[in-house]
């Protein structure tokens, strides 16, 4: 009988490291609702602090499906 893998996550730094960015970028990218919601919340650490997981089909798909490089997410079109 074999015994079943445990699911693999990614964190924060892993995250960055997987999509070629700083992990500073993916924090902030956290902070401004940028991310994937993560797939797994481990705990809650000092003030509220969560440590997130991500599967690697998760970060994958939201590396091909996010905006462009140099592409403002900050501006709306006006409305006519």
């Amino acid at each position: 009988m074999t015994t079943p893998q445990p699911k693999r996550y990614l964190g924060v730094a892993a995250f960055a490291r997987r999509v070629g960015l700083a992990p500073g970028t993916i924090a902030s990218y956290g902070r401004k609702g940028l991310l994937p919601p993560p797939d797994v919340i481990i705990a809650e650490g000092e003030g509220g602090r969560q440590i997130r997981g991500w599967t690697p089909a998760t970060i994958d798909y939201w590396a091909t499906h996010r905006l462009g490089q140099g592409r403002r997410t900050d501006l709306r079109r006006p409305k006519n």
